[in-house]
């Protein structure tokens, strides 16, 4: 067996961060289980002072955009909320085994650009697989909160307008194109209020 690679860790960094099931199973059955993750991505980002800009649950994976205040509390905050949440799931199933495949991946996101252009990634995602036809149709994403705010306090603002303008600068015009292009619609709102 090959050793484990060694992560790229640095201090005040954001990252891209993936979790999937093993043998790409299912972790995520009936919305109690997605609502249990979030509740402890909430435990542990306070504990370990993370900063969630965007996440996206799919059924058998899941992504996150996070940023650290040291790079060791990365796999801290990932260890914390995935034991945790596989005690749970395989209480809740009456279970045993592996839920997770192996090690969380993590990809250091060193440009403005790069960490716009993941958070608009893994929020299209369930648009992507033909889960739903827009990101405003899936609950389980950060599209809501990210544009909206968060009542449940899981996300950190990462404004539109920062984005915008800490990308490749961009003309005036070209600034509300995007926005109005990724923008919900007005009912989205609602279903943020509604999210359990």
């Amino acid at each position: 067996m090959s050793p484990r690679t060694a992560r790229l860790l640095k201090d005040h960094s954001f990252y891209h961060v993936i979790a999937c099931g093993y043998q790409d199973q299912h972790v995520f059955a009936e919305e109690k289980d997605y609502q249990t993750y979030l509740n402890l991505m909430l435990k542990y980002k306070r504990r370990f002072q993370i900063k969630i800009y965007g996440f996206c649950l799919m059924p058998d994976h899941l992504y996150l955009v996070l940023r650290c205040p040291r790079g060791s509390q990365l796999s801290s905050f990932m260890q914390g909320v995935n034991q945790s949440y596989a005690m749970y799931f395989n209480s809740h199933y009456k279970r045993n085994g592996r839920l997770w495949r192996g090690r969380f991946k993590s990809v250091l996101l060193e440009k403005d650009s790069e960490i716009w252009e993941c958070l608009k990634c893994i929020e299209f995602f369930p648009v992507i697989l033909r889960i739903t036809d827009s990101p405003a149709n899936y609950s389980w994403s950060s599209y809501y909160s990210r544009m909206l705010g968060d009542p449940l306090g899981i996300i950190d603002q990462f404004s539109m307008r920062n984005v915008l303008e800490m990308s490749n600068p961009l003309s005036q015009e070209e600034r509300q194109g995007i926005s109005g292009a990724v923008s919900p619609p007005p009912s989205a709102q609602e279903t943020v209020l509604k999210r359990p």
